[in-house]
C-alpha cells in the first residue's frame, strides 16, 4: 500500500512542476484520489507535495462531470483545469449542451466564464438562452460599476435590487474581487440606474450603495 501512495505523490509531483501535463486531468485526478486515500486527507496531499489544497481541489471537480464530459477529459479534448471547473458548476443535462460548442470551438473556453457569471444573474434562464446572452454581449457597450461588499452580500440580491430599477436584462453580469463587488451594465442599464439617481437625489457614486444596503 505505501508503494502505491509513494507512486501517486511521485506523479503528482512530476505533474505539477511542468508547465505541460503528460497525462490527461483524469489521470492526475486518479493519482490525487489515490493519495488522498492513502495518507488520510487533502491537506496531507498538499503538504507532501508543497501545493496549496486550492490548486489541488481544483482537480477534484472531476467528480461533478457528466459522463460525457470525462469521456472527452479522458482523450485530453478538454484538458484545461479552468475549463471543467466553469463546466462542473453547471447541471449535467447543461454541461451537454456545452460540450460540442466547446468541442467544436463554437463556444471559446474563456467564454465558460462568462456563461457561468450570467448564470448567477438569470438563475432561471436556460443554457441556450445564456449562451446567446453571452454572444450578443460582444457586439454590445457594456459599462462596469463598482462597490464594496458589506455584510456577505449575495449576487442574487444584488441582481434584485439594481434589476429592480434597470431591468434582469440589462444586467451582463456580477463579480467579486476581494473586497470589491462589480456590476457590469448595458448602455440602457446604465441610463436608467442614472435616471433613478437623479429623480431619487442621489449622488450617482452613491446609487448602488443605496440600492444595496437600504433599510
Amino acid at each position: 500500500m505505501q508503494k502505491d501512495s509513494d507512486r501517486a505523490i511521485a506523479n503528482l509531483i512530476a505533474s505539477t512542476r511542468t508547465k505541460k501535463r503528460s497525462v490527461s486531468l483524469l489521470e492526475f485526478h486518479g493519482w490525487l484520489n489515490r493519495a488522498i486515500k492513502e495518507l488520510g486527507n487533502l491537506q496531507a496531499v498538499a503538504d507532501r507535495i508543497s501545493i496549496s489544497t486550492r490548486m489541488l481541489k481544483q482537480f477534484l471537480v472531476i467528480d461533478k462531470l457528466d459522463k460525457s464530459v470525462i469521456a472527452r477529459v479522458k482523450t485530453r479534448e478538454l484538458d484545461s483545469v479552468d475549463a471543467l471547473n466553469y463546466l462542473a458548476s453547471f447541471s449535467h443535462n447543461d454541461q451537454r449542451v456545452l460540450l460540442p460548442l466547446l468541442l467544436e470551438k463554437k463556444l471559446p473556453s474563456k467564454d465558460l466564464r462568462s456563461v457561468y457569471q450570467q448564470r448567477s444573474v438569470l438563475p432561471n434562464a436556460t443554457i441556450e438562452e445564456l449562451i446567446e446572452r453571452v454572444k450578443s454581449g460582444k457586439s454590445r457597450r457594456v459599462y462596469e460599476l463598482q462597490f464594496v461588499l458589506r455584510g456577505g452580500l449575495a449576487k442574487t440580491k444584488i441582481s434584485q435590487c439594481v434589476g429592480a430599477i434597470t431591468g434582469q436584462n440589462t444586467i451582463e453580469s456580477i463579480e467579486f474581487d476581494g473586497p470589491i463587488g462589480k456590476i457590469i451594465l448595458t448602455k440602457e442599464g446604465l441610463a436608467l440606474l442614472r435616471e433613478y439617481s437623479r429623480a431619487n437625489e442621489i449622488p450617482f457614486k452613491k446609487v448602488l450603495s443605496h440600492l444595496l444596503y437600504r433599510q
